[in-house]
């Protein structure tokens, strides 16, 4: 059994936020009740990085973020608190770029490189042109037209001679160093005098690189001279250069000429063509380059984590902090981007195994699953991030009714015939045929040899291939299958269900042709595997799972990062891994089932419910879900505004900003609203918090409409609807025309009438994450009101002073005793604004997990049913562990429970004759609720104990009952 309640806090290092700012608060974690510090990547990233997730060096920690030393000084004063590290970890990809050295190496020295085998990277395309050579789309143009304008220059810079084009240093293949040299050779000589002896040796090296094959020729014979070896002669060239003042005035007024002129800029091409790389205008990327990326992101390279050398190599420093017993778990981002990750989870799970045999290091993985999907079984890990949580505890907040009303009004006003699924296969295929189509193509192509070597199907094209990938790959219902390259393995019952209806969709689609579909269908179900000789059947499985990593990134870009952003009815639904479509009358059943599914397989999941990736946080999704259980009021103000901002709007026949962008500015409006029912406010924002507002809005609208793909995107900018977006905003909130007094008013209004209910929404929702089965994670800055939009908005740096003062005056004040307790607790209902209360409920929640570990880290899952004219207002559920137990009860759905829109749902005159029916062996057991440190009995029924929801919410919003032992308040 574990013997640790964990619950996590996760950090976003940068450069404005490093290890020893991290360390400084982990006595405030502590005093919260955390357990472990959950960090964003601390390997080697790009200087400027504001995430991590874009490393260049996975051998040594990120300087930038106080490196090795400052980590270890961090691990120890956490192990000093009796808190532990869980670290994320990126093996997917890196950044390709001039600050990554393996990337360099490569680019120097193509597939003769060591790292080579470390990218996945296809050196053998159709074209025998680009046969050891490697797609570099970083120009602004085509080729031509950047050197015709001299943007692209050979530079003498760190000892060597590099291609520079803006803020990229590329280097120059060594073989091809005699080029640069010899050009400007002339102009030097090989006199004696002062430093003859440095001519010399230039001369030398120059004529020693000059007989190595250059990079078109070396496809066919290899280099006979190692890299180390060639190394050795750079770095001869180097100190040639740099130990004479006259030699580097030389080097690097050669290579300024070397380019200039006519004549310059044919060498620099004939230069640029003998690389064993081929610069390319980057918009060509997606259907010509050769190495595959993160997504559709030209500079994140993928890795070859099948590689069992790669994954040593890439793992080192990983293991030796595991060995060191500096981390405790980890966190896989990306799992669906690698070829195996059943293979990769093995060796990584070995890994942990043999770096710390006598202690558990926890692994989870970054999977989003779909609904109704299981995580495979067979992987050993604790569990998934957690987003089918997120969804699943936010769905039972929504009124199905309510969202019923909204959908479709939204579709009548946005004159919107597609559904939600219909979006996301939409967004997929768009992305499938541009951002993605290089792939596709390959896949394409590996197709066609299967086909050559089956006569019954070859009519087909590579076109009518690429139709039928695109097609399967749109329609199949989860992120990816999970079929393995090993030889004679089958395929899953539940992968084989997702791939038929993915086919039964493609068919009814009719865009591909149905000899295609049945040709891709035998090959991804291996349908007659067992009469393929061994190397064809090598061939199938390297394509299944070649389409297997393309389907995650269709459905990442097609439904995450476009069919999200483009169908909004109401946005708190359309979350990572969220379904808008899937019917809500189930929602409670759902969670409870997860519940005790995770209870039972998985009770140390991680359980989120704001991350780095989430398109709006968790206090915002709450408010915005009241919306539902307030539908005409909402659906009346959209109209009202949509009427009268006609004026604003800008563009051809004043149709900008479109209809989806305005209502999804209306929604993130209210999201972010600050609120307050102080009577020292004035109920409206200041100046200065409008400004706020206004800039935070235009970044996300713009980064929201891009992803869209509607109006504008990030390929292809619409300036002017973009600036029109931006102007419409800036109307609304910061100038002087009359629609402005009458928006704010309004919104002010709006807000009030559901501001309460969404703070409620919030406290429920916080009971259940830091209760329910699995392992809560909390984000950084969450245990007050933190009301953020997507990234960048949720990177902000976190104030933590007042956080810390706060913690302490409600420690203070709990723990004084019980008529102080009363006074603070009643303070912290009439007035949830200012986040004490929420703060209240996570450090008690936290606290108690730690008191209760044999409840909380191991214990048993039931639902409760609850009776009465409320029963469908609270999701109640029991945590059993050895002797001990938890009951807790979670209000829902109160917004029409309460006569004033900002009163709590406590009291009879709310809950009425509504109560919990707990199981006949809890008759006698003597109550605790440590949210409130109130005792209570349980009532008899016939024989059947009863919690009168009146007594069980009748001064405080949420409750969580403990059996008494150990629960008096202040035991913490």
């Amino acid at each position: 059994m574990e013997t640790e309640a964990f619950a996590t806090y996760r950090f976003q290092f940068g450069r404005e936020f490093r290890f020893a700012d991290a360390q400084a608060l982990v006595p405030y974690l502590s005093r919260l009740g955390a357990t472990h510090l959950y960090s964003s990547p601390v390997l080697r990233a790009r200087a400027e990085s504001t995430h991590g997730y874009d490393v260049v060096d996975p051998t040594v920690l990120n300087p930038n973020l106080g490196g090795e030393t400052e980590f270890r000084s961090l691990v120890a004063v956490l192990k000093a608190h009796g808190m532990g590290t869980v670290l994320d970890i990126v093996p997917n990809h890196m950044a390709a770029g001039s600050e990554n050295p393996f990337w360099m190496h490569v680019l120097t020295y193509g597939p003769s490189s060591p790292y080579a085998r470390w990218f996945d990277i296809d050196w053998r395309l159709s074209d025998p042109d680009m046969w050891g050579r490697v797609l570099v789309p970083i120009l602004g143009d085509p080729l031509e037209e950047v050197v015709e304008r001299s943007e692209i220059a050979v530079r003498w810079r760190e000892g060597r001679f590099r291609l520079a084009y803006y803020d990229h240093l590329l280097p120059v293949d060594p073989a091809t160093v005699p080029s640069i040299g010899r050009f400007g050779f002339r102009r030097l000589g090989r006199g004696s005098g002062g430093g003859a002896e440095h001519v010399r040796s230039v001369a030398r090296i120059l004529d020693e690189l000059a007989s190595l094959p250059v990079p078109a020729v070396r496809v066919r014979r290899p280099w006979e001279t190692s890299p180390e070896r060639i190394e050795g002669l750079l770095a001869g060239l180097a100190r040639s250069i740099e130990s004479s003042p006259r030699m580097r005035i030389w080097a690097e007024e050669t290579a300024s000429r070397f380019g200039s002129g006519r004549a310059g800029r044919t060498r620099l091409l004939r230069l640029l063509e003998e690389q064993p790389y081929r610069l390319v205008y980057w918009r060509r990327a997606a259907r010509l380059i050769n190495y595959r990326r993160f997504f559709n992101i030209n500079d994140l390279i993928s890795l070859r984590q099948e590689d069992p050398q790669v994954f040593a190599e890439t793992h080192a420093l990983v293991g030796r902090l595991i060995t060191e017993g500096l981390i405790d778990g980890l966190r896989v981002d990306h799992i669906d981007g690698l070829r195996d990750p059943e293979i990769y989870l093995g060796r990584l799970s070995d890994l942990v195994r043999e770096g710390a045999p006598t202690r558990p290091v926890r692994i989870w993985v970054e999977k989003i699953l779909g609904h109704a999907e299981d995580l495979p079984a067979r992987w050993p890990v604790k569990g998934t991030t957690g987003y089918e949580f997120l969804v699943a505890v936010e769905r039972i907040f929504v009124d199905p009714a309510g969202f019923s009303a909204i959908e479709s009004a939204y579709r009548r006003m946005a004159r919107e015939p597609r559904d939600f699924r219909e979006h996301a296969r939409r967004g997929k295929r768009k992305v499938l045929k541009d951002e993605l189509s290089a792939f596709v193509g390959r896949l394409a192509h590996m197709l066609d040899r299967l086909v050559q070597q089956d006569s019954r199907y070859w009519e087909l094209t590579e076109e009518d291939l690429a139709e039928a990938i695109a097609e399967v790959a749109a329609a199949l219902p989860v992120y990816r299958t999970y079929t393995s390259g090993e030889a004679r393995q089958t395929v899953d019952s539940p992968d084989w269900e997702r791939l038929e209806e993915a086919f039964n969709a493609a068919e009814k689609g009719g865009a591909a042709a149905p000899r295609a579909l049945e040709l891709l269908r035998e090959v991804l179900l291996l349908v007659g595997e067992d009469r393929l000789e061994e190397h064809r059947l090598r061939e199938r499985r390297n394509f299944i799972q070649r389409f297997q990593q393309l389907t995650g990134p269709a459905a990442a870009k097609g439904i995450e990062d476009t069919a999200l952003y483009a169908y909004v009815p109401l946005v708190s639904l359309n979350e990572v891994g969220g379904d808008p479509d899937v019917p809500l009358e189930e929602a409670v059943a759902e969670l409870h089932r997860l519940n005790r599914s995770h209870a039972r397989s998985l009770p140390q999941t991680l359980l989120c419910v704001t991350t780095h990736d989430t398109k709006r946080g968790a206090d915002v999704r709450a408010r915005l879900d009241v919306l539902s259980e307030r539908p005409g009021l909402w659906l009346r103000h959209v109209r009202r505004w949509r009427r009268r901002h006609r004026v604003l709007r800008r563009g051809p026949r004043n149709a900008y900003p479109d209809f989806v962008n305005e209502y999804l500015l209306y929604q993130t409006l209210i999201g972010i609203w600050p609120y307050s029912s102080d009577p020292g406010r004035s109920g409206k924002p200041s100046a200065a918090e409008l400004e706020e507002i206004g800039r935070r809005t235009r970044e996300y609208m713009r980064k929201a409409a891009r992803e869209a793909k509607l109006q504008t995107d990030w390929a292809n900018v619409d300036e002017d609807f973009e600036e029109a977006l931006d102007g419409f905003i800036s109307d609304l909130l910061g100038s002087d025309k009359p629609e402005r007094a009458q928006f704010l008013s309004e919104m002010e209004d709006l807000v009030k009438a559901i501001a309460g209910g969404g703070y409620w929404n919030a406290l429920s929702r916080t009971l259940i994450q830091f209760t329910a089965p699995g392992t809560p994670d909390l984000y950084q800055g969450d245990e007050l009101w933190n009301p953020v939009l997507v990234d960048p908005d949720n990177r902000r740096k976190v104030d933590y002073a007042p956080r810390e003062r706060l913690l302490d005056e409600l420690v203070t004040e709990f723990e004084a005793g019980p008529k102080r307790r009363r006074a603070m607790l009643k303070k912290l209902v009439a007035s949830p604004w200012d986040g004490r209360i929420k703060m209240h409920v996570l450090r008690t929640l936290l606290q108690t997990r730690r008191g209760a570990p044999e409840v909380f880290a191991a214990g048993t899952y039931e639902e409760v049913e609850v009776r009465g004219a409320r029963s469908s207002n609270v999701f109640a559920f029991i945590r059993r562990g050895g002797r001990r137990c938890a009951v807790a009860v979670a209000p829902r759905l109160t917004a029409r429970l309460v006569r004033d829109a900002s009163a709590p749902p406590i009291g009879p005159d709310v809950w009425l004759d509504s109560r919990l029916v707990l199981p006949a062996d809890l008759s006698a057991a003597s109550w605790v609720n440590v949210l409130t440190g109130e005792k209570t009995h349980v009532a008899g029924d016939g024989g059947t104990p009863i919690l009168p929801l009146t007594e069980a919410l009748g001064s405080f919003p949420v409750a969580l009952f403990m059996t008494r032992t150990r629960f008096e308040p202040g035991f913490f």
